[in-house]
């Protein structure tokens, strides 16, 4: 199992200098859209005379125009990109199974999933506390957080930026475990695009969008038991397509 890992992190490493150009533009287009985002939260924010801090801009980016629209579809680009050659008979007759093989696909799938994570919060952390100079201040009855649910919390930094940083990996994952579905029908790829306009749609639907169900608010923070049903479900969303994948994938053609 071990071996295998470090042979999956391998070739995710691969795809990612294969594709190192398209990688920095991602990445740069990340921070690009972060800065901006922040810009305009602060702008807002500034008006109401509320002191804002890094773990706010947090919380704050976690929606559908800032992750879901500007964020996301270029990096479902690049990992279709890094993974164009994941499905080949030379892997199927290595591994002998089908169901092994989309098992290490949705693998392969979690590592972009945790370094494009990685990388959003860490991008956001830095650019927020450029600005702010202040990583949380929860625990003040001027900070956004109290104008925002009427109670102060003492909450650490690295304790929202751990929880956020979950969310966005579930919500990468799902919309990944979806496009690993894809590439076993490539001439229906063109349906994770319609996917992602779907689950940005969702979010006018009020609360119960798909990128305000997958992230923490200011008022869901204290309370833990939400915050892990939330988890549980995201692992159960991608459990259950891996077994539909499993089920779809028996008797099909692998090209």
């Amino acid at each position: 199992m071990l071996s295998e890992l470090k042979r999956v992190i391998r070739r995710v490493q691969n795809g990612v200098i294969e594709q190192k150009r398209l990688t920095g533009m991602v990445l740069a287009w990340n921070a690009v859209c972060i800065c901006w985002g922040i810009l305009s939260f602060n702008k807002t924010y500034q008006f109401y005379h509320v002191s804002i801090s890094t773990a706010d801009f947090l919380i704050l980016l976690q929606n559908s125009w800032n992750f879901g629209i500007m964020i996301l579809p270029l990096t479902v680009f690049l990992v279709m990109r890094c993974k164009q050659d994941s499905l080949n008979v030379q892997r199927l007759l290595r591994y002998g199974s089908r169901s092994k093989m989309l098992g290490i696909q949705f693998m392969e799938s979690a590592i972009y999933a945790i370094y494009h994570a990685l990388a959003v919060v860490l991008i956001e952390s830095i650019a927020a506390y450029s600005l702010t100079g202040v990583w949380i201040n929860w625990n003040e009855i001027g900070s956004l957080f109290y104008s925002q649910t009427g109670a102060v919390a003492d909450a650490g930094f690295l304790g929202v930026a751990i929880t956020v940083g979950m969310l966005y990996f579930l919500k990468y994952m799902i919309v990944f475990g979806f496009l690993d579905l894809l590439f076993w029908n490539p001439r229906y790829m063109f349906t994770v695009w319609i996917l992602l306009i779907v689950l940005a749609g969702t979010d006018r639907l009020g609360n119960t969008g798909f990128y305000q169900i997958f992230s923490v608010s200011f008022g869901g923070w204290n309370s833990p038991r939400s915050i892990f049903t939330l988890i549980l479900g995201g692992i159960v969303i991608i459990g259950t397509e891996y077994l539909a994948g499993v089920v779809k994938i028996r008797k099909q053609d692998i090209f």
